[in-house]
This record gives C-alpha cells, sequence and structure tokens, in this order.
C-alpha cells in the first residue's frame, strides 16, 4: 500500500535474494583443457570432461538468468514495497502465489462480526510462520492497534469461486504498492492463486507497483478515491505532475473514461472502429501501452464487433490475446478463451453483444482486479467489481 498512514509496521523479512555464484567462473580451467581435447578426439576422458564444462556452463547460466527478480524493502515513509533486484523484461512472469487466507466477501458493515469471527476461526487454522506473515501486514484503517479485520480490508483481493464471491490475504503480493501508471498486473488463475507479470521492462532498483483503482480518472478523482478507501495520499510519478502535464494528463484520462463509456453507442453507429484507434492510441499516451488495459479494450471491442463485423472482430480477438499472455501470461483463462477464438478461425457469439453490453452499464465496465475496496465501497465504484461474462479470474479496472 503506498504511503499509508501511519506507515506500515516494518518487517525483517526479505523476500527473493538473488543466488550468486561464490566464485566467478576462471576463463580456463582443467575441464576447459579437457573440452578442447576432445574437439580434437585425442581420447574418450577429454570427451567426457567436455561435456561436463559444457553442462557446468549451462547450469551457470540458467542460476544466473533464474535469480529473483524482486526484493521487499522498508520504503521510508510508503512503508513496505518491492523493488527490481535485476533487470525484468516486459511480460516476464514475477510471482505466483496462494492465499494465506481465504474468507467470503463482506459488503454489509452489519455482517462485520459474523465476519471478523470468521476471520479468526481462519486465523486459528494457520501455522505460526504464515500467522507471522499475516500479522506483518499493514491496517491502514486504524492508527493505534492493528486488527485482523483492518488487515483483511487493507489487503484482501477478490476470488471468484463455485461458492460464491471471497477474498483472499498473500504474503507477498500484499506488499505489491499502488501506482497510477502500474509496471506490474496481477490476475487471480485458479490453479496458482494471484499471478503477477511485468507489464513493461523494468529496471534494477526500480519499484514494482501494482493499481488499486480504476485509472481512466484525474488525479483529483485518483486522490479521492485512495483516500477514501486506503487512507494514503499517492506520490507516484503521476499524481506529482504539475502545470501543463497535469492538465494534459487529466485531460487525457478523462478522454479515455468517455471514449470505454461511448465504445457500445459507438459500434452501434459504424464509429468502432475509430474509437478503437482512439482508445489505444491514449493507452500508448498516457499509461505507457498499459498491456492489461489493451487486452481489455480490444477484448471488448471483440466483443461489442462480433456481431458486426466479424473479420475486424477476429483482428481484435487476436491484439487481446498479445496483450494479455504480457499481462497475465498465455495460461490464463482469458489467454486460453483468445486462443480457442482465434482457432475456430471466426469470432463466436454466444451472446449479442448489443443485448449484453450496450443494455447494462455496468457490463461495459470490467470488474476491478486490482481494487481492493471490496468492502464498504460506495455505490459508483461497485459497478467495476462484478464479473462479465462469468471470467473465472478478476478483471482489470480499464473498460
Amino acid at each position: 500500500m503506498a504511503e499509508l498512514l501511519p506507515p506500515r509496521p516494518s518487517c525483517a523479512a526479505r523476500l527473493g535474494q538473488p543466488s550468486r555464484p561464490t566464485q566467478p567462473l576462471p576463463p580456463h580451467t582443467a575441464v576447459d583443457g579437457a573440452y578442447r581435447g576432445a574437439k580434437v578426439g585425442r581420447n574418450g576422458a577429454a570427451m567426457v570432461g567436455g561435456a561436463v564444462a559444457m553442462m557446468f556452463r549451462l547450469f551457470y547460466k540458467f542460476k544466473v538468468s533464474r535469480r529473483s527478480a524482486f526484493e521487499v524493502r522498508d520504503l521510508g515513509a510508503k512503508g513496505m514495497g518491492v523493488v527490481a533486484a535485476r533487470k525484468i523484461q516486459k511480460g516476464e512472469l514475477l510471482l505466483r502465489e496462494q492465499p494465506l487466507l481465504v474468507v467470503s466477501h463482506c459488503q454489509d458493515s452489519r455482517q462485520l462480526g459474523t465476519w471478523e469471527q470468521e476471520i479468526e476461526e481462519a486465523l486459528g487454522r494457520l501455522p505460526d510462520d504464515q500467522l507471522r506473515s499475516f500479522w506483518s501486514l499493514s491496517d491502514c484503517h486504524s492508527e493505534t492497534k492493528t486488527s485482523a479485520v483492518g488487515i483483511v480490508r487493507t489487503n484482501a483481493l477478490p476470488i471468484e469461486t463455485a461458492q460464491g464471491d471471497m477474498v483472499g490475504v498473500y504474503a507477498n503480493v500484499s506488499r505489491f504498492n499502488h501506482s497510477c501508471n502500474n509496471n506490474v498486473n496481477n490476475s487471480y488463475q485458479e490453479e496458482h492463486g494471484e499471478v503477477l507479470h511485468a507489464i513493461r521492462d523494468v529496471e534494477a532498483g526500480e519499484e514494482l507497483c501494482i493499481t488499486y483503482i480504476d485509472l481512466f480518472m484525474t488525479r483529483q478523482e485518483r486522490q479521492e478515491a485512495l483516500r477514501r478507501t486506503f487512507n494514503f495520499k499517492c506520490t507516484c510519478p503521476s499524481c506529482l505532475q504539475t502545470g501543463r502535464d497535469l492538465l494534459l494528463s487529466n485531460e487525457v484520462r478523462q478522454r479515455l473514461s468517455k471514449l470505454r463509456s461511448a465504445l457500445p453507442s459507438a459500434v452501434a453507429q459504424g464509429l468502432g472502429n475509430q474509437v478503437m484507434e482512439k482508445l489505444i492510441e491514449l493507452i500508448d499516451q498516457e499509461l505507457e501501452g498499459n498491456a492489461a488495459a489493451k487486452t481489455y479494450a480490444y477484448h471488448m471491442g471483440f466483443q461489442l464487433m462480433k456481431d458486426v463485423d466479424p473479420s475486424k472482430a477476429l483482428s481484435y480477438a487476436k491484439e487481446a490475446l498479445e496483450e494479455s499472455k504480457v499481462s497475465e501470461g498465455p495460461e490464463s483463462w482469458v489467454s486460453q478463451m483468445l486462443q480457442s477464438v482465434i482457432a475456430e478461425e471466426k469470432p463466436a457469439a454466444p451472446r449479442s453483444a448489443f443485448r449484453e453490453v450496450a443494455s447494462c452499464k455496468e457490463k461495459v465496465q470490467f470488474p476491478t482486479r486490482p481494487e481492493r475496496d471490496w468492502v464498504f465501497q460506495d455505490p459508483h465504484l461497485r459497478n467495476f467489481r462484478r464479473p462479465w461474462h462469468s471470467f473465472s479470474g478478476t478483471m482489470a479496472p480499464f473498460l
């Protein structure tokens, strides 16, 4: 959670320490000599030595390439946060994590007593190490005593199951702070739990952030949503802009919001392609090509266009798949669904785009995957919480 008031409690545990060899490989070793001997076929022993040398080199390279991508640090006023331990490539898988505990989704403060009891019972089943991880998390709802309910309200992410809507709290995912121009996307995938991917290249030492809210809002609107729900003031680069840069940023995000809402009616008027092109252009301009935002922009275009222009809808499905591979990975439900649609070589039409989308504003707005104000929400934010066409994972708050 970014810049919580008060700061998060300190946590001595650090994650993902890079694993480095104790000594560098010497440029020439006896094994290397044996390998050179093998090349000219001098004897069988040299050939074996060469194979050993090659295997050792491959293992060394693999070990370095697989070292931990991030680590948790104390970021001062922001509390605990996650920082890149090395250079991270766009689309790289950062983390798969199952929740520490899973409890029901509470939406009514009158149920708080029952919900608190449910949380306490779930905590009672945790082993000591996981219990320590839970109590080390932040509680932005209390300035004095940390409570289990406060930790769950602050850190839980939605989980959609066959039994109904649940929420989960994670030891590591909960350490990722918010940014209004995030470089990490998180999605829930039933097989793996919460899954995080980098959505652009990240340099070593750069903070890794997800987003908690709808990004298609002005700075004032975003700050109000974060203050009301999480009790902190965002100081990400987007929020620190001033003057002309801030005015332009606010204007672009307002246009993104209007284009998102106008897309269903634009398709009905034959202007869907123009609106889609402008949506993608502005996402590239303001959000550095945010792959999660583009995934759901293209997917929305596919859903709306499949009954109008099947060929164009298929092209949107292909674009959505490429962005989904970056933001959620090729194994996610969305990626698998898009792959099956493309494999059929024509857009499937299980529902009418106009009946399912244009007639219902709530279904036009994808539910918010990272937005964690799932309890005691304002009605206008709750629109972003509901699944669209029963996706198994939680959706991004972009469309």
